[in-house]
């Protein structure tokens, strides 16, 4: 894999940014190990909490909440102990379960996360905080493909943009969307810097927002 330096989490520490990072099994490599730059183990272990939720081993077709809820009740608790600025988690189950093809059980699968979606930024709004949602690529977005008029299920990511959004209930008009080229992954993190309050090292990709 490609060396990564300078990564969110360790602009973050130097800052003294206290953090956390929750999913489970399927996707904690995700919020952990790849979200370092490819790098195991804690950045600064006095000021980040890493939670792993356990996943089944099972077919996710046959559980399709996986493991959202139990990820969303360590969120609510870590954001509710008021000793983090900063948390990241990673609900899997859009992505595992749409690797299945099965519709049903994507749409279950969806239902579960707006649900749990629905309870975060009620206590977002509690601790008057700020909520971002986005995602890396698409899976349940496209569940069949067609060919010669037979249609057959679709398993792998597909190509489609993805929903940036911020969930802001203080919000009064101190900034907006940036005008400019179009947006991607690599600008978020510039974007998260400042919504906490901090100007983005120069040589990242530009925030997609302005104040």
């Amino acid at each position: 894999p490609p060396a990564i330096d300078r990564t969110m989490s360790e602009f973050l520490c130097h800052e003294g940014v206290t953090s956390f990072a929750v999913s489970e099994t399927q996707k904690f490599g995700h919020v952990t190990y790849f979200w370092n730059g490819n790098r195991s183990g804690y950045i600064d272990p006095t000021l980040e909490t890493y939670v792993e939720v356990r996943s089944d081993n099972v077919q996710f077709d046959t559980t399709p909440a996986m493991k959202v809820r139990e990820i969303t009740e360590e969120v609510i608790d870590l954001l509710r102990s008021g000793r983090y600025r900063f948390g990241r988690l990673n609900f899997p189950s859009g992505d595992m379960v749409g690797h299945t093809g099965h519709l049903h059980a994507t749409v279950e699968a969806m239902e579960v996360i707006d649900e749990c979606m629905a309870q975060l930024m009620a206590v977002v709004t509690e601790l008057d905080g700020v909520l971002v949602y986005t995602a890396d690529h698409g899976n349940a977005d496209v569940m069949y493909t067609e060919s010669n008029g037979v249609r057959s299920p679709k398993t792998s990511h597909t190509l489609s943009p993805v929903p940036f959004a911020i969930f802001d209930p203080n919000y009064d008009g101190e900034y907006h969307m940036a005008p400019g080229a179009a947006p991607g992954l690599a600008n978020v993190a510039a974007t998260l810097f400042n919504l906490l309050g901090f100007e983005a090292p120069s040589d990242y990709l530009p925030s997609l927002i302005e104040f």
